[in-house]
């Protein structure tokens, strides 16, 4: 045994030992393989959730076009009586977020017809908002995906451990392991 230390070998680890430290992996192991399930079904969840939200997404900017063609109308008659150039870049934009932030000149510019405009920027406002419901939904299931894969990971480790700490044992250790199990 000497050799054998001084040859950079350690001792066998004793059954208990070994037991011990199976016991503490398998405690990690059920752990993780609960942390795993959660995040499985928070997974489902939150794709459950994109699927509304994209619904959502859909009849809101169905909703936003069509306001958009009613308030393209006033400022084309807008524009014919009084030659105003730039509500007609703003109009023309797909951009929910750059109507609102040009909200003003709406308002200033439909007068009489202002119900129209305040519907049309209501459906800006909502169209904005469940864009960005979208995007916190989609980047919430790349975390859970994420979280996912490193606690699989996590879990593989573990059972690889597992594995080498077997593989370290006599088979009369092997056996005996079995027999307790």
């Amino acid at each position: 045994t000497g050799v054998a230390q001084f040859a950079g070998a350690s001792p066998q680890p004793t059954i208990s030992q070994v037991q011990a430290k199976i016991n503490q992996l398998q405690g990690q192991f059920d752990k993780a393989v609960q942390q795993y399930d959660e995040a499985s079904s928070q997974l489902a969840a939150a794709k459950a959730r994109l699927g509304q939200v994209n619904k959502e997404v859909t009849a809101d900017n169905a909703r936003y076009q069509d306001a958009r063609k009613g308030v393209v109308e006033i400022a084309a008659a807008t524009y014919m009586d009084s030659g105003q150039t730039s509500l007609a870049g703003l109009l023309t934009s797909n951009d929910p977020a750059r109507v609102l932030g040009a909200a003003s000149i709406l308002t200033q510019v439909t007068g009489a017809r202002n119900q129209q405009t305040q519907v049309f920027l209501a459906d800006a406002q909502q169209l904005v908002s469940v864009q960005q419901e979208q995007q916190h939904t989609e980047l919430g299931i790349q975390q859970l995906t994420d979280s996912r894969a490193k606690t699989k990971s996590h879990i593989q480790n573990l059972l690889s451990q597992q594995k080498a700490i077997l593989a370290t044992l006599t088979a009369k250790q092997q056996a005996t392991i079995a027999a307790q199990g």
